[in-house]
């Protein structure tokens, strides 16, 4: 794709419309204080430099471009993009909050100005892709708080190995719900910076080629409905299963209502019980449909009638460790979040059931979820710094913040104060990307345990 597309048609005309002896634009990325979430996870940029800045030049056509914006009914900035090209390579600085982090909204997290006087309106023209990083930071700010809510119920219902069922117990189920395959790769790869089960295989493409992990998540061999009806007698369909996958150490997902699950889920604990239980590995029964704290409660207590349960240390029933239970369809914060509540109510511990999340994950989110935006914040004009701003008189919360700005933690808490200010506290934003190159290459493996705080 030709670098010269990926902006906002609008943007092409305001090469024209800075005020005359503009050298240097600075803008900054924020959630702003309107954001649902109270707290945003920062991911993203990486793919950004190396998908879409590293080969900027490389991918720039010129003629082309100036042929199709003309037709288009704007102008070009041919003169401006040139010069570019003989340049060889992106003038512009890019400071950024590490990936990972997750601090509270109204803060800066990116911060980008150009480094050549002759390229100001290049920052703005970058505007548009750079602020698609809303996706993958919103992305990882939904599974994170899924993750902080999750880990509150199984502490609270007495599980002792809370982190290596936590890593596990939101599995993305949003491939086929995303808008693109682009849009499933990092939205998927964002929800991995917090947890490990995934069946949006193209995330591991990703993260392999822009982070540098090798295998980041893990999947498991699992019905579907079609692999159910397509046999004549339902109940073969879950013998095969059972003989092709489970063995020792194995664990594999049986959708189990396609057609009567009540029968079914008794059947699990009557005719393959002896299979299950003397296997060494663990099935994990799933349901697709209907209401999910009436089913899943209906669920686990039925496979508690049939394979037993044990009590723990503060009183909540668990399964047995080669039976588990999924809820699979429609999942999104709220329901997660009102099923475990649920689940108390009938002395079960959160450990017995893993969820799975598709279209809320990964597409039912938006740009407003988190209100993030991108505002100039500083000019030199006629070798002159002025700090500007934009306050709408009838739009408060979408005001900006004047000046270059920094990030400090002090007293225990993220704060957002100008560059000026700073008077030698340590900056966390750091400089991540500068003039043509990447200054921090980090490894996924390192944002994810920078995540896990």
């Amino acid at each position: 794709m030709n670098s010269l597309s990926l902006t906002d048609s609008y943007k092409a005309s305001h090469f024209l419309l800075y005020p005359p002896n503009t050298t240097e634009i600075s803008g900054y990325f924020e959630a702003r204080a309107s954001s649902k979430f109270d707290h945003i996870s920062f991911f993203g940029l990486q793919y950004y430099i190396k998908n879409k800045l590293l080969p900027f030049i490389e991918n720039m056509d010129i003629e082309e471009a100036e042929r199709t914006w003309n037709k288009h009914g704007l102008p070009f900035n041919r003169k401006g993009f040139e010069a570019l090209k003989e340049l060889g390579y992106l003038p512009i600085e890019i400071q950024a909050v590490p990936e990972g982090m997750y601090i509270p909204k109204d803060n800066v997290l990116l911060q980008m100005k150009n480094t050549h006087p002759d390229f100001a309106w290049l920052v703005t023209w970058l505007e548009t892709s750079l602020v698609q990083l809303w996706y993958p930071c919103t992305v990882a700010s939904l599974s994170k708080k899924c993750k902080i809510m999750m880990k509150k119920y199984l502490e609270e219902t007495g599980c002792e190995n809370i982190e290596s069922v936590l890593l596990f117990m939101l599995h993305d189920f949003g491939c086929r719900g995303a808008s693109s395959m682009e849009s499933a790769s990092i939205g998927g790869a964002a929800h991995l910076t917090n947890f490990m089960g995934t069946d949006t295989f193209i995330a591991l493409d990703l993260l392999r080629e822009y982070y540098n992990m090798d295998m980041a998540g893990y999947s498991i061999p699992a019905m579907e409905h079609s692999t159910v009806i397509a046999w004549e007698n339902e109940d073969d369909s879950y013998q095969n299963i059972l003989d092709m996958y489970l063995k020792e150490n194995a664990i594999l997902a049986c959708v189990s209502d396609s057609t009567d699950f009540k029968r079914v889920n008794s059947n699990w604990g009557t005719r393959f019980k002896q299979q299950i239980e003397t296997s060494g590995g663990r099935v994990v029964v799933r349901h697709d449909s209907g209401s999910p704290l009436y089913n899943s409660i209906d669920a686990i207590r039925t496979l508690m009638d049939n394979f037993g349960s044990t009590i723990n240390t503060k009183g909540y029933k668990v399964l047995p460790n080669y039976i588990r239970f999924i809820w699979g369809d429609g999942a999104d914060y709220a329901i997660i979040d009102q099923t475990l509540h649920a689940l108390i109510g009938f002395d079960i511990a959160s450990e017995n059931i893993v969820f799975g999340m598709g279209g809320a994950l990964l597409q039912r989110v938006d740009r407003d979820t988190c209100s993030f935006a991108f505002k100039i914040n500083e000019v030199v004009q006629n070798n002159t710094r002025r700090a500007v701003y934009k306050h709408p008189v009838t739009g408060k919360g979408k005001a900006s913040k004047p000046g270059r700005q920094a990030l400090i933690f002090e007293n225990g808490q993220y704060r957002t104060i100008p560059e000026i200010e700073l008077h030698g506290r340590e900056n966390i934003l750091r400089t991540v990307f500068k003039d043509g190159n990447l200054l921090i290459d980090e490894t996924f493996e390192t944002i994810r345990k920078r995540a896990d705080v």
